[in-house]
């Protein structure tokens, strides 16, 4: 496939798609497009914008787009969190297309049919997590028939790193349900942050790390 620079309307896609991703609070990020990267600056709320981040990357990667992420690019520049370039073009992957396509229909789906959490999939949900250095602990028993609590915690000092990684992490978990028929949403908004911090104070006694975010799988 060609190399040229991404049309302008491949860019706003990623944008677009990228605020409409998951967060504990009102989504204070902002984007900046240049002819070949998406620069993304934040003041507060980490982990909505590291939502966002992972978002941006999906809609490139099903357009075809190779991209790089640098993450804090500038020490001097606290509030510049990330920058996504471009490298080359391809053909999307099957995977790209779906995880796209989940991003895309997650909050319309959401009033259809869902399976239950089984062990597998939490496992793999475990894993995927642990790939941007956040642990991922159940905190409800997946046979007694009730909506999956599960917690994320970091053990990273930097707090901004490691609430940016946990907001990727929240992005990539819901998105990893979603796609095997679980239903799953982020805690912290509305009438439900009670209910958030709650489940977060109980992580505290998992031990090995700070909570960062509370997530429920519907049974």
């Amino acid at each position: 496939m060609s190399t040229e620079f991404p049309r302008t309307s491949a860019l706003l896609n990623a944008v677009e798609l990228a605020n409409s991703a998951p967060s504990p609070g009102r989504r204070s990020w902002q984007w900046r497009v240049s002819d070949s990267a998406l620069h993304l600056h934040a003041e507060s709320n980490l982990i909505g914008c590291g939502a966002g981040l992972h978002y941006a990357q999906i809609s490139l990667a099903a357009q075809g787009w190779v991209t790089v992420v640098t993450r804090f690019p500038d020490p001097l520049a606290p509030n510049r969190v990330a920058t996504v370039e471009i490298l080359d073009q391809r053909e999307p992957t099957t995977d790209a297309v779906v995880l796209a396509t989940a991003a895309l229909t997650r909050l319309a789906a959401r009033d259809g049919s869902t399976r239950a959490m089984s062990p597998t999939l939490l496992h793999t949900l475990i894993t995927i997590a642990g790939r941007y250095g956040v642990a991922l602990h159940s905190l409800t028993d997946l046979d007694v028939g009730l909506d999956t609590l599960l917690a994320l915690t970091t053990v990273n000092p930097d707090r901004r790193a490691a609430r940016l990684a946990t907001g990727e992490a929240v992005a990539a978990v819901l998105l990893a349900a979603e796609t095997s028929g679980v239903r799953a949403e982020l805690l912290g908004s509305g009438r439900m942050v009670w209910r958030a911090r709650a489940l977060l104070a109980r992580a505290m006694a998992l031990g090995g790390g700070t909570p960062q975010a509370v997530l429920r799988a519907a049974h």
